[in-house]
């Protein structure tokens, strides 16, 4: 970054808990920070406040999970951007912290996210308690928990890569890393060539959503417009991409056999 010009600039590293470590977190260059998950039942404590010998951890803190369901720590709420829309999440931070089994002495900055709300009606849910660990103390918290969610969108990336055009699967007798990261390559120039011609969006042009989607749509924009919020936006998913695709090449299926027409 500094041979680049960007020296002014500072690079937030976004990572899986098994990332979050002494090794990688004592080797961290300059002007680098670092964000990821921990566990629910890591053990933390609060530094010394002062210091006596060599010691240097202070009271025992409860776990992670403990402190989101801990009523007396308030939340606060702020609204992040999360694919094509903006939702609230709620949050709690303690800091500073510090983490004896994972980075020994280094002061450490606590984020608890509370659950999301998902489905409608009696089927209604909710997610799991969000539990981040990151090395800047000083940082807006809001640019911290936006990183995460960008650096999510990339865990659904992968899921659609695996589950749609079988990345990580034998694709042949012999297959290798480069058939994989030839099929990467294809789907990204797919993606590129059908943005210009049909568009970020979902419209007339792609396949008809099935009836529990299109319910599903229908009932998340009426609830947005009874909240005065904008309508979430729909994006076009692999299957309705690839199916462009075969329309036109006109190909289709005859007998479990893909042809041409």
């Amino acid at each position: 970054m500094d041979a680049y010009g960007l020296a002014d600039r500072d690079l937030i590293v976004v990572v899986d808990s098994s990332y979050f470590n002494r090794t990688v977190v004592s080797a961290l260059p300059h002007r680098t920070e670092l964000i990821g998950r921990t566990r629910k039942d890591a053990r933390l404590c609060r530094p010394i406040e002062a210091r006596d010998g060599k010691r240097v951890y202070g009271q025992p803190l409860p776990t992670p999970m403990q402190m989101g369901q801990d009523q007396e720590l308030p939340w606060t709420a702020q609204t992040f951007t999360f694919g094509c829309s903006r939702y609230p999440f709620r949050f709690k931070e303690i800091s500073p912290v510090l983490w004896p089994n994972g980075t020994k002495s280094r002061p450490l900055r606590l984020v608890v996210t509370g659950p999301v709300g998902h489905g409608h009606g009696p089927q209604r849910g909710y997610r799991h308690y969000g539990h981040l660990l990151a090395t800047n103390l000083e940082r807006n918290i809001h640019e911290l928990i936006q990183s995460y969610l960008y650096r999510w969108e990339i865990e659904v990336l992968h899921r659609t890569l695996k589950d749609g055009i079988g990345i990580g699967q034998t694709q042949c007798l012999a297959s290798s890393p480069k058939v994989f990261a030839a099929i990467a390559a294809f789907y990204a120039l797919l993606s590129l060539v059908c943005r210009p011609l049909h568009g970020d969006q979902r419209s007339e042009v792609h396949p008809r959503l099935t009836k529990w989607q299109a319910n599903l749509s229908q009932w998340q924009a009426a609830k947005r417009r009874r909240e005065g919020r904008p309508v979430p936006i729909y994006r076009p998913t692999i299957q309705d991409t690839i199916t462009l695709l075969r329309s036109d090449l006109n190909l289709h299926w005859e007998n479990g056999i893909l042809r041409c027409s």
